[in-house]
């Protein structure tokens, strides 16, 4: 008989060797999520509001920085919290 055990909360261990400096990382990271999340929007406003730009390549372009986009939104969030508070854990539904 096998036995599975089911998972429902991971520990994430990432930067733990850093100790006290960890709080310190949250100023360059969170400012690097707002550049990537303010410069992603101009570029999606741009291509989707001026009619010059709706060409094959900018549409291209657009996509790639939608993306880009969601990347961040998904995973920096967390590991700001991480940073601030010591928060090491994530749930099984966080992680999907």
């Amino acid at each position: 008989m096998v036995y599975l055990e089911t998972m429902i909360y991971f520990k994430l261990i990432g930067f733990y060797s850093l100790g006290e400096w960890r709080p310190l990382l949250f100023v360059p990271f969170s400012l690097m999520f707002l550049l990537a999340i303010t410069a992603n929007s101009i570029i999606i406003y741009l291509i989707t509001s001026q009619k010059s730009l709706h060409s094959p390549m900018y549409v291209l372009i657009g996509l790639m920085a939608v993306v880009d986009l969601m990347l961040p939104i998904f995973f920096v969030p967390n590991m700001l919290l991480n940073f601030l508070f010591n928060w090491t854990g994530i749930s099984l539904t966080g992680c999907l």
